[in-house]
This record gives structure tokens, C-alpha cells and sequence, in this order.
């Protein structure tokens, strides 16, 4: 076993105790033009940190039981079924900005009460604005890669070629993976591409033909 490898019982320690990612975000509203101080600036910032398996699952569940509540079954024509759809949907965005909002202080701590005072005070907009911040954060921190320059190429191709493996592949997007894929091929084709040469054509009067 390498030396820079953990223990089964040790990496289990080294990943509970490590703290999720997280970064500090402007809130999406501003003070008004006619503040003496503050115009024009955010009210505030917000830490938003990435959401585990199990409160990805409560999110969904939660949506669910909203959406249900509001539509008693889902509907079963597509036309009527988009409303349903963008109820849950809607739902969704708020049950993970409540999870996924902690305190600038205390990451430990939410910071919205509920996710029914998400949807009481916070317009659609700033919904958004943080539902996509909560993505991007999600994209730059995890562990799925999403963009590579020349020199990670590179390294792929080393990473891979060494390893005898394709297991590294699963920390990239399935686009990372297409780009990785079509990099290698662009730089494998010009090799494919050399012809050794033809050699100076016969003089004339000289047949090319053995004797």
C-alpha cells in the first residue's frame, strides 16, 4: 500500500471530519438608491455549502409533499402536468436553498428558519439568483470537473496512460469526458495522417520496372 494511502477505518475519520464545501455569496438584494450609506449594496452575504445525499433525498421528498398538497394527483396529460411540474420544480429550488444556506458565522447553522419563510419573503427572482449560485457552487467545489485547460489534458493522458485504468473518469462530466476524448483524437490523428515518402521519381528514359 502506498505511504499517502489511508486505512479503511482512517479515511472514513478524514472524510466525516472534513468540512463540506462551502463559499460566501452576495444575497441577491440591495439596499435602495435613497439609503444614506448603503445604496445600491447587498444587504448582505450568505454561505452556501453543498448539500449531502440524504438532504439532496429530503429535498426531493419535501418538494413532493408540497406539490401534492397544492395538486391532489399528478396529472396525466402533458399539458397539465407542466404546472404540476413547474409547482414541484419551484418547490424543489426553496427545500435546497433551506438546507444549503447557512450562516456567514456559523456554517452549522441555516439561515432561513423555514422554508415556508423562503417562499413568504423572498421574490422568485432572488429564488433564483441563489438556486443558480447553489449550482455554481456545487460545480467549482465538487468533485466533477467541468472544464480543462491544454496542460490538464495532459495529465489525463499520463493519469490514464500510467494508470492502466479508466477509473479517474468518473470525477469528469460526461461533457469533460467528450472534450477529453476529442482532444486525444485531435492530437493521435496527424500521426495517423504521415505517409512515409514516395522517393524521387524515376529519370527519363528509365523504366521503374525491375529488370
Amino acid at each position: 500500500m502506498a505511504e499517502e494511502e489511508l486505512k479503511p477505518a482512517a479515511l472514513w475519520a478524514a472524510i466525516t471530519e472534513m468540512p463540506r464545501p462551502s463559499r460566501l455569496v452576495d444575497f441577491p438584494r440591495t439596499y435602495p438608491e435613497d439609503h444614506p450609506t448603503k445604496a445600491g449594496q447587498p444587504v448582505g452575504q450568505v454561505r452556501i455549502r453543498v448539500l449531502t445525499q440524504e438532504e439532496s433525498m429530503m429535498c426531493s421528498t419535501a418538494a413532493e409533499a408540497f406539490a401534492r398538497k397544492h395538486i391532489k394527483e399528478i396529472p396525466k396529460s402533458d399539458d397539465i402536468a407542466r404546472g404540476y411540474n413547474d409547482l414541484y420544480s419551484n418547490a424543489a429550488a426553496v427545500e435546497v436553498l433551506y438546507r444549503a444556506c447557512r450562516q456567514v458565522e456559523d456554517v452549522e447553522k441555516p439561515m432561513f428558519p423555514t422554508a415556508k419563510m423562503i417562499r413568504d419573503h423572498l421574490s422568485a427572482d432572488e429564488v433564483g439568483v441563489l438556486f443558480s449560485s447553489y449550482l455554481a457552487v456545487k460545480a467549482e467545489l465538487g468533485p466533477i470537473i467541468g472544464e480543462m485547460t491544454e496542460d490538464e489534458v495532459d495529465g489525463w493522458i499520463k493519469r490514464l496512460v500510467e494508470g492502466g485504468s479508466s477509473y479517474p473518469l468518473g470525477s469528469l462530466s460526461w461533457e469533460m469526458r467528450d472534450q477529453l476524448q476529442m482532444l486525444t483524437a485531435q492530437r493521435l490523428y496527424p500521426s495517423l495522417t504521415v505517409t512515409s515518402s514516395p522517393g524521387s521519381p524515376p529519370a527519363e528514359g528509365e523504366s521503374s520496372a525491375p529488370e
